[in-house]
C-alpha cells in the first residue's frame, strides 16, 4: 500500500512533562504540527526534523527524525488492500494488523514507516529515516531539485510536502486531488535553561473551598503560580475541574494568577469535594512547557437554602436537599452508620 493511501495524524507529545517540571525542545530542532481533512476525515501530523550539523544558523541540511500519522477509518467509506489483505473503511474493521513497508521518496532518500490498524485506527509511525531536507535563506526543500515547500519567518515555521499548483507549473497532472496538510510550528537553535513551575495559592486551609449562601451560589478560588527560574518568560493558563451544574470561569490576573468563580450549587452531592486545579505553562518562543497540579475539596453551606431545589415559595436547607440523594435517606437508611464533621459545611 503507498503511503499516500494511508495518510495522515500524530497524537505525539513533542516535549515530555512532569507535574512542577518546564522541559525543553532540544536545540537546533524543528517541532511541527498540522490538521487536516482525509476523504472526510479529520486528521492531525506531528513532524519532528533535528539539524545535521548543529552550528551557525538555520541553514543547512536537516534530518526528518519523527512522523507519526493517526485517524480514524469507521468513519470513512474507502477500501484498500495491504499484500493481499483487504480493508473496509465502511465499517469498523474489529481487528489489529501491522505492517512495516519501506517508501522510497526518491533523491536517494527513503524511510521505513509502521503500519498498524487497531480497534478501527490506522496509525502511520516512521521508524526509520533516511529523509533530509535542505534550508535556504529561510526556505525549506530541496536544492537538487529546487522546489521548495516551506518557509521560516523568525521561529516560525510553515511547510506542506504538495503543493499542486507548484507541481502543475512543472507539467505534473492529478486525476484527484491527494490530501496534504499545512504543517505549523517553531525552530529552536539555542539551548534553553529548563524550570519549574509550582502552583502556590491556594494553600493550607485555603485549599477547602465554600460556596457562598447566596443564590446562585458563588465559590471562588485565588490562584497563583511561581515560574522559576523567574527570567523565563512566557504565559499560563488555568483550568479547573468541570462540575456538572455549575458554570466555571476563569479569569486571567497579572502576574501567573488567576480567579476561577464557580457559579451555581450542583444538584448532585457528589460533585462536591476533591477536584483539580491545573497551571499551564509556555515559553514565549513555544520552546518549553510545564505544567503543575493541586487538589482542592469543594464544599456547601450547610444551612444555607441556595441549593437548586430552592424556589421562592419553598426551600430546604442545603445539608437535607443533599442528604435525600445518600443510602441513609432511603427505606432501611435506619441501618447505615453516619459520621459527622464540621457542622456549618458539607
Amino acid at each position: 500500500m503507498r503511503l499516500l493511501t494511508v495518510i495522515l495524524l500524530i497524537m505525539s507529545s513533542p516535549v515530555l512533562v512532569f507535574a512542577g517540571q518546564i522541559r525543553c525542545h532540544r536545540p537546533y530542532t524543528m517541532v511541527l504540527d498540522g490538521t487536516s481533512n482525509v476523504f472526510g476525515v479529520r486528521q492531525v501530523e506531528h513532524m519532528e526534523l533535528e539539524k545535521v550539523r548543529k552550528r551557525g544558523g538555520i541553514n543547512g541540511r536537516w534530518k526528518v527524525t519523527a512522523w507519526t500519522i493517526r485517524y480514524p477509518p469507521n468513519r470513512m467509506n474507502y477500501n484498500f488492500s495491504m499484500r493481499g489483505r483487504s480493508f473496509s473503511f465502511s465499517r469498523k474493521y474489529q481487528g489489529s494488523y501491522t505492517q512495516v513497508e519501506e517508501v522510497d521518496l526518491g533523491q536517494g532518500m527513503s524511510m521505513k514507516m509502521r503500519i498498524t490498524i487497531k480497534d478501527g485506527e490506522v496509525i502511520s509511525e516512521m521508524i526509520q529515516s533516511n529523509f533530509y531536507l535542505d534550508v535556504v535563506n529561510n526556505r525549506i526543500g530541496l536544492k537538487k531539485t529546487n522546489l521548495w515547500i516551506g518557509r521560516i519567518d523568525g521561529n516560525r515555521v510553515t511547510l506542506q510536502f504538495f503543493q499542486p499548483r507548484k507541481l502543475q507549473k512543472r507539467g505534473y497532472a492529478f486525476k484527484s486531488p491527494i490530501a496534504s496538510t499545512l504543517l505549523k510550528g517553531h525552530v529552536y537553535l539555542r539551548s534553553r535553561r529548563e524550570g519549574r513551575i509550582e502552583i502556590i495559592s491556594p494553600a493550607g486551609d485555603d485549599r477547602d473551598v465554600v460556596f457562598d449562601r447566596n443564590n446562585p451560589a458563588l465559590a471562588v478560588i485565588k490562584a497563583e503560580a511561581r515560574v522559576s527560574p523567574g527570567d523565563l518568560q512566557g504565559a499560563v493558563k488555568w483550568r479547573f475541574d468541570r462540575i456538572q451544574g455549575s458554570q466555571i470561569r476563569v479569569e486571567p490576573l497579572p502576574g501567573n494568577r488567576a480567579n476561577i468563580y464557580i457559579k451555581n450549587l450542583p444538584p448532585y452531592n457528589n460533585q462536591f469535594g476533591n477536584h483539580t486545579l491545573r497551571v499551564f505553562f509556555s515559553s514565549s518562543d513555544g520552546q518549553c512547557k510545564g505544567r503543575d497540579t493541586l487538589r482542592v475539596r469543594l464544599f456547601y453551606p450547610a444551612f444555607a437554602r441556595n441549593n437548586p431545589g430552592s424556589t421562592e415559595s419553598s426551600s430546604l436547607p442545603n445539608w437535607f436537599y443533599y442528604w435525600r440523594q445518600t443510602p441513609a435517606a432511603r427505606p432501611g437508611g435506619q441501618r447505615i452508620v453516619l459520621e459527622y464533621g464540621d457542622r456549618n459545611r458539607c
